[in-house]
């Protein structure tokens, strides 16, 4: 192989290694989950509010979509806006408590469209 050659590959690699480092996905991070109020009376609604960043330091991915998933075991979800936007992509969401005083989980996980997530809970509680 030519010297010249070997530079070339040389540069190519370096450029490949570059480029891999800059499209780097960074995770979404949730920064803030309120519910409110907690506590609620027994079939109540909350209102459920989910605050995440997805901050990548790369031009090619900077502020990539978040989309958000809401999942209860218990009670049932009610869409914030009125548009066609599918349930669990809204960042802010109502909850209507069970019938039954207790304590109750909600879990909101966050995913950006390179499959980075990252997931948080709530206990509310039904009284």
């Amino acid at each position: 192989m030519s010297i010249k050659k070997y530079y070339l590959h040389i540069k190519v690699l370096i450029l490949c290694i570059i480029s891999l480092k800059c499209v780097h996905n960074y995770e979404p991070i949730i920064i803030e989950l309120i519910a409110e109020p907690n506590p609620v009376e027994t079939g109540g609604m909350v209102m459920l509010k989910c605050t995440a960043k997805d901050e990548d330091e790369s031009n090619i991915k900077n502020k990539d979509a978040i989309s958000y998933n809401w999942k209860s075991d218990f009670g049932s979800f009610i869409k914030v806006d009125t548009s066609d936007t599918i349930l669990n992509s809204l960042s802010d969401i109502y909850w209507v408590a069970p019938d039954d005083t207790g304590y109750y989980s909600i879990t909101c996980s966050v995913e950006d469209e390179y499959n980075g997530f990252d997931i948080s809970s709530i206990i509310v509680t039904v009284q």
